[in-house]
């Protein structure tokens, strides 16, 4: 008497659907229900349900299997792979995470941190909270606070989010993750580099969300076995000294606090040295560095040409005038006392 086959142990083409928390997804133009990032797409749930028909599937889902599918989530991430689910699972959400991490970079674009926006897949940490009391020694007071953060509301795919990410250039990240005219390792590293500007803006953690920003620095500016402070502050300067050096004339001392404050970190658990500001000023490189890169594929086609261009900038101090090269500058160069007041652990 055969067995039926254990659907976790079978090979097969599989449609991987799981659902995320605090992503809402307009179903009003230009969204109309869906984002893709690489070959995950981001569905809302009426959006998913019509991509769950036939012809898409071979079988109309049952009643049974629809109530697994849909557990209330608002929003579903939707990939296609080939294999054993049993060891899919291994990677998959690697990938997915990934894809989510891309997404939640356009946040930099949009917002800021103190908004407490945005989105994770359903099981990962949502949000954190400090909880005190003070007793007063030289008396009877007793002061206490309790401090909510973290993804406090919904990050929103909608009309105001796409004219955001239109209007900075940001949205041009999207198509150069898949740009075959970029070499193929570049595509990966603008890829990592969004990533990590993503999974910092939604860290809950102070050092956890700097050290992801300098990891994506580090990954779009430096070359493997040049990952210094001296290179690192070049490249940053060659990207963005047009504009700093009148916005933030000590921007050079800053950019090396960063990488110093990382090793501090990375090679002595040392954390005196990192404050807010110096996690804002690595946003503020991120995201205009990938700003820039993804908006001019032609001029920096991979990273041996961007590092060329930017090491010339900065030891010229000869950035392009006549608009050969636009580089642009996105947000306010200077912190409100609202922006540095982050209840990060």
């Amino acid at each position: 008497m055969s067995t039926a086959p254990n659907p976790n142990q079978t090979s097969s083409r599989w449609l991987i659907i799981v659902p995320m928390v605090q992503l809402n997804i307009s179903e009003a133009p230009p969204i109309h229900g869906r984002w893709q990032v690489r070959d995950v797409t981001f569905h809302s749930e009426a959006s998913l349900r019509a991509l769950l028909q036939p012809p898409n599937l071979p079988v109309a889902l049952g009643a049974q299997a629809m109530q697994r599918v849909f557990d209330g989530s608002q929003s579903y991430a939707v990939l296609e792979r080939t294999g054993v689910p049993e060891e899919l699972r291994h990677h998959v959400f690697r990938d997915l995470r990934n894809s989510a991490e891309i997404l939640a970079s356009t946040a930099a674009f949009y917002s800021r941190r103190h908004h407490s926006c945005g989105f994770t897949i359903r099981g990962y940490p949502l949000s954190t909270a400090k909880t005190d009391t003070f007793l007063d020694l030289n008396g009877t007071l007793i002061a206490g606070n309790w401090n909510q953060r973290g993804m406090l509301m919904p990050f929103e795919l909608d009309a105001t989010w796409h004219n955001a990410i239109t209007q900075s250039g940001i949205i041009e990240l999207f198509a150069r993750l898949v740009d075959a005219n970029l070499d193929p390792d570049w595509r990966r590293q603008i890829g990592s580099g969004a990533a990590m500007l993503g999974r910092s803006l939604m860290s809950l953690d102070l050092a956890d969300a700097f050290l992801l920003n300098v990891i994506g620095l580090e990954t779009l500016l430096t070359r493997q076995g040049e990952r210094n402070g001296r290179m690192l502050t070049q490249r940053i300067e060659g990207m963005t000294g047009w504009h700093l050096r009148n916005a933030r004339p000590n921007y050079q001392a800053e950019i090396r606090s960063i990488h110093s404050v990382r090793c501090e970190i990375v090679h002595d658990s040392d954390y005196r040295n990192l404050t807010i500001e110096l996690l804002l000023l690595a946003d503020m490189y991120l995201a205009n560095g990938l700003l820039n890169i993804v908006r001019h594929p032609a001029q920096f086609p991979d990273k041996t040409t961007l590092v060329s261009v930017l090491d010339g900038f900065a030891q010229n101090q000869n950035w392009p005038t006549d608009g050969s090269l636009p580089l642009r500058w996105f947000g306010n160069s200077t912190f409100s006392p609202k922006d540095l007041d982050l209840p990060l652990w």
